[in-house]
C-alpha cells in the first residue's frame, strides 16, 4: 500500500535535490570563509581582465595625441589615473562581491538546513513505520 505522507515527503526532497538544491548542496561543502575566498578570487580575476580591456579602450582615446607627441606625451599622468581607477574599482568590487556572496551563502545555508530537517523527518517517519 502506498503511504501518501511518505510520498509527499520524498517528493518534496526530490524536487529540492533536482532543482536549486543541486547547486546549493555543492556550495554547502565549503565553509563560508572558503566559499567567500573563492568567489573573491574569481571576481578579482574577472574584474582585472575587464578593467584591462577598458583601460586599453580608454587609452585608445589618446592614440592620436600619443602618436603626434611621441615621447613628449605625459605617460605618467595616464598611468597614474589608470592605477588609481584600478584601486578604486578593485575595492568596490571586493565590497560588493563580499556583500552579495555572504547573502547568497546565508540564504543557501537556510535552505540546506530546511532540507536537513525534512530529511530527518522522513528518517524518523520511516523508522516509526518499521516499528509498526
Amino acid at each position: 500500500m502506498i503511504d501518501a505522507t511518505r510520498v509527499r515527503m520524498m517528493t518534496k526532497l526530490a524536487v529540492y535535490e533536482s532543482g536549486e538544491g543541486k547547486k546549493e548542496l555543492k556550495m554547502h561543502r565549503y565553509s563560508k570563509r572558503t566559499y567567500l575566498s573563492l568567489k573573491q578570487l574569481e571576481s578579482f580575476f574577472a574584474m582585472t581582465l575587464a578593467y584591462f580591456l577598458g583601460a586599453v579602450l580608454y587609452s585608445s582615446r589618446y592614440y592620436s595625441e600619443i602618436v603626434t607627441k611621441g615621447l613628449a606625451f605625459d605617460y605618467r599622468q595616464l598611468i597614474l589615473h589608470m592605477l588609481c581607477g584600478y584601486v578604486i574599482v578593485t575595492l568596490l568590487n571586493f565590497i560588493v562581491t563580499d556583500w552579495i556572496c555572504r547573502r547568497k551563502y546565508d540564504r543557501m545555508t537556510a535552505h540546506v538546513e530546511e532540507y536537513d530537517k525534512n530529511l530527518y523527518a522522513l528518517k524518523t517517519y520511516l523508522e516509526r513505520e518499521e516499528m509498526k
